[in-house]
């Protein structure tokens, strides 16, 4: 496959032969519909415009250290509140276009990157 690639080359070419190895077939399978098929590019965690990220489970004192943070002129969160999106990526890497939205909101709330 090529490095870049476009939804319907990969749909058409790189999905078959991908799942036909997978299956340890000798033949390639046919392109899936497209009305069967989604691609999602994907990106690099490290693509997020963070300084630093806190995290932690119920009652751990996030909430806490949070409220002391936000004294302090120059610390900016990404949103008032937790912020889940973290939480709801249960995949091992994010979308791209997903990123990209949480950078242009941090860059939309007045925050250099």
């Amino acid at each position: 496959a090529p490095a870049l690639c476009e939804h319907a080359d990969i749909r058409e070419l790189v999905w078959p032969r991908y799942t036909a190895g997978f299956l340890l077939l000798e033949f390639v399978l046919p392109p899936p519909e497209p009305w069967e098929f989604q691609a999602r590019e994907l990106a690099l965690w490290s693509d997020l415009h963070l300084d630093f990220v806190i995290a932690g489970v119920c009652s751990c004192g996030t909430t806490s250290l949070r409220k002391n943070l936000l004294q302090h002129p120059d610390i900016g969160f990404t949103v008032d509140g937790e912020d889940s999106w973290f939480t709801r990526h249960s995949r091992s890497l994010p979308y791209r276009d997903e990123v990209e939205q949480f950078n242009r909101a941090w860059l939309d709330r007045g925050r250099r990157i």
